[in-house]
C-alpha cells in the first residue's frame, strides 16, 4: 500500500517535466481547398528551418507554445505529426521568429516546467 502511494507520487511529480506543447492553428482563407487528403505519413513530411527554396503555399500558421529549444528532435517530430494532421507536405519552423514569456506562465496562467517560448510555425504545401 505504501509502495503504491509512493510510486503514485513519485508519477504524478513528473508529470510537469514532460514535454507538452499547445498549438494555435491559423489557417489560410483557402486551407480546406488546398490540404492534402489523405496527407503523407509524419515520416514522410519536410521540417525545414530556413524558408524552403522554390515554390510553396502556406496553408496556415501553428503558434506553439511551451518550446525550449525548437532544434530537439522530440519538437521536429512533433511539428512533423501537426503538419500531418493538417494535411501538408511540410513545415517551416521560424527560429528566429520565436517569442518569449516569462519562465513559469503563459498569458497570466501558472505553467510549471513547461518551455518558455512561442515558435511560429509554418505549415506548407510544395507546388
Amino acid at each position: 500500500m505504501l509502495r503504491t502511494a509512493f510510486l503514485c507520487i513519485t508519477l504524478l511529480a513528473l508529470v510537469p517535466l514532460s514535454g507538452c506543447y499547445s498549438v494555435e492553428f491559423r489557417p489560410a482563407a483557402d486551407y480546406h481547398a488546398q490540404r492534402l487528403s489523405p496527407p503523407p505519413p509524419a515520416d514522410r513530411i519536410e521540417v525545414v528551418y530556413q524558408k524552403p527554396a522554390g515554390p510553396i503555399q502556406s496553408l496556415g500558421t501553428a503558434d506553439i507554445r511551451d518550446v525550449d529549444n525548437p532544434r530537439d528532435p522530440d519538437f521536429r517530430e512533433f511539428v512533423a505529426e501537426e503538419a500531418e494532421r493538417r494535411g501538408a507536405s511540410g513545415a517551416w519552423i521560424r527560429v528566429a521568429a520565436r517569442r518569449s514569456v516569462p519562465h513559469g506562465t503563459f498569458g497570466g496562467w501558472y505553467n510549471p516546467g513547461g518551455g518558455n517560448g512561442i515558435v511560429p510555425v509554418v505549415i506548407i504545401m510544395r507546388q
